[in-house]
This record gives C-alpha cells, structure tokens and sequence, in this order.
C-alpha cells in the first residue's frame, strides 16, 4: 500500500513495471497458485532448503514458497523499485527472516553459496539474453539441485498489433515464443537433466472481471486518497492490463524442472 498519496498526473506518468512497484502489487507465476505448487513439488523444496528466485518482481512467489515450506529464498531483480517493494511485502507479511531481496541482472549474478534450488516464474520472457540467463541460473544451483522455469508460450498466434501494444507496455518486443523454444533453451545446457514439466492453459479474465479486479487493486493500494487518485489509479491500471488480458487469451504455461547433473559425472542413457 502506498502511503502518500501522488497527484494525477504522476499516476498517469507511471511505466507498468513502476506501476507494480509503486502499488507493491505481486505478479503471479504463469498458472497462478497451481504452478507454485508444482515448482514446491517438483523442486522437493522444504524447511531446510535455500532457493534463488530470479527475477523475483514484487517477491509474491518467493514469499509463497517461504510460507508453505519454510525455505529460505533469496529473490534477485534488475530494477530496484521492485526490490524495495519485495522487501516491503515481506516485512509486512512477516516473512523477513526467510526473503530477502537482491538488485542484479541475474546474468551477471553469482552467489558465494549455491543453492539448493534456482527457479524462475514467468521473467525469462522479458530478460535480453536467455541462454546467459540459463547458465547463470546453472551456475547458481548446487550440483544434483533443481533448476526450475514456469513461462507462457503462444498456442495460437496474436495479431500483430496487440503484440505491438503489449511491447509498447513492457518496453521490450514481444516474440512468438512456443513450448518448444522454452525446452529447447533449457535443453541446450548439457548439465541439466529432464525431471518434470506441467502444461496448463491461462485462462482470460472477462471485462468485467478485469474492471472489478483494477478497482479493487486500486482501492487496495491506495488507502486514503482522494477518489479522483484513485479513480486515475484504476484507470492506469486498466489502461495496461486491457492489452495484457486480451493476450492471455493466446496463451499457455508451461512448468519445467531439471536436476543439475555435473559433466564430471558418470554418462547416462535413456534419461
């Protein structure tokens, strides 16, 4: 919740990614609480396991994980607005003592202990280099640990100006990317091996849905501001999650886990 309240026109300047820093609303992995299960079950996450979320937004996924399992998760973000938020939220949710928060271009990122467990939910799609990304996500995992990607694929293909509105939003292109190109990229590292995977349609909200839910993120969010800030609020919202829900309607997740098998062990087959 923000505490003070901004005038109209810096709720109309805010950029989606500011948006959801500035609300410390929490996006949700592709395939919402059903896909944080899989990742915990897939991953054998517990009490006693440290994970590295990557790309970790708003924290809400790190802060389910430490919540259901007890781990320990350490989520790392590119831009430092939302890693202020992250830690925000799990101060206020008491979750403190198992998230905490790094600001770092996970290709870059490397941890003097790896971890038991690196997974992503939904935030390769927006990272410059995947296959960097991928090995950084390597290299951060214990050898025999799990590295995890749940993504959105195109099952069916959208117009080519909704892609444009969505990449206008998100300041990034949008590429057609299908379930292949996501096994495909985890697959081309040698030291990762199949374990699980999980495929789900996403489904689309109505529009009445998706203006009740924008009303209600910012009646949230806003507290006790004045009803012209937070109609502005709802508005900006709405303005960026009309093209979004519009391309969910295209859309499934995809859930994938791997195990971290060094190139020093001994060769397999039939895997």
């Amino acid at each position: 919740m923000v505490d003070s309240e901004p005038s109209i026109e810096q709720i109309q300047r805010l950029s989606y990614v500011d948006l959801l820093a500035f609300m410390g609303e929490s996006n949700l992995p592709p395939g919402g609480f059903s896909n944080i299960a899989n990742l915990i079950d897939f991953c054998h996450i517990h009490e006693s396991s440290r994970v590295l979320h990557v790309g970790s937004s708003a924290g809400f996924l790190s802060r389910e994980i430490a919540r259901i399992t007890g781990a320990h998760v350490v989520g790392v973000d590119i831009n430092p607005n939302m890693v202020k938020s992250a830690q925000a939220n799990a101060e206020r949710e008491g979750l403190a003592s198992l998230c905490s928060y790094a600001c770092s271009d996970i290709c870059a990122y490397r941890s003097d202990e790896p971890f038991d467990v690196v997974l992503t939910g939904g935030s390769l799609a927006f990272v410059r280099d995947h296959a960097s990304a991928i090995r950084s996500m390597v290299a951060n995992a214990k050898p025999y640990g799990f590295v995890a990607l749940c993504e959105l694929f195109y099952r069916e293909s959208p117009s080519p100006a909704l892609r444009e509105r969505v990449a206008s939003i998100i300041g990034n292109q949008v590429p057609e990317y299908r379930q292949d190109y996501w096994t495909d990229l985890a697959e081309s590292c040698k030291e990762l091996c199949p374990w699980k995977r999980d495929i789900r349609p996403v489904r689309k909200a109505t529009d009445d849905e998706l203006k009740a839910y924008c009303a209600q993120m910012a009646e949230w969010a806003s507290g006790n501001w004045s009803d012209e800030a937070k109609a502005a609020l709802a508005a900006r919202i709405l303005e960026y999650m009309e093209p979004f829900n519009e391309n969910m309607g295209y859309l499934s997740a995809i859930t994938l886990a791997y195990r971290h098998i060094p190139t020093s062990h001994e060769p397999l087959l039939y895997i």
